[in-house]
């Protein structure tokens, strides 16, 4: 896996060519609502719950986006970019998928 960072806009980045994205998950909830809409779209698959657990906004909405590599297939090869804003800015962050199943910063 390969993220290329070519200045300081997010339009800067390139994913390598060998990734593919596998799932999105959406988080929409009011501010500080314990709960909201969790959406996953997998595949043909389209789940909705009430579980924020795994969204990148600790208080507001959050988007994740799955992906992973057809050149190294083994699970810490898969990786997340979390879209989420905080104190009035939009961030980018990006985790490994073990990462973002254990919820670690």
């Amino acid at each position: 896996m390969k993220i290329t960072n070519y200045g300081t806009n997010f339009a800067d980045y390139e994913i390598d060519e060998n990734c593919h994205l596998y799932k999105v998950e959406v988080f929409d909830r009011a501010e500080d609502a314990e709960h909201g809409t969790h959406t996953t779209v997998e595949g043909e698959l389209v789940t909705q719950d009430r579980d924020m657990s795994g969204n990148p906004s600790s208080r507001r909405t959050g988007v994740a986006l799955h992906f992973w590599s057809e050149v190294n297939e083994a699970p810490e090869d898969k990786f997340v970019m979390c879209i989420f804003q905080h104190k009035g800015g939009e961030f980018i962050q990006f985790k490994t998928l073990t990462e973002y199943e254990g919820k670690a910063a």
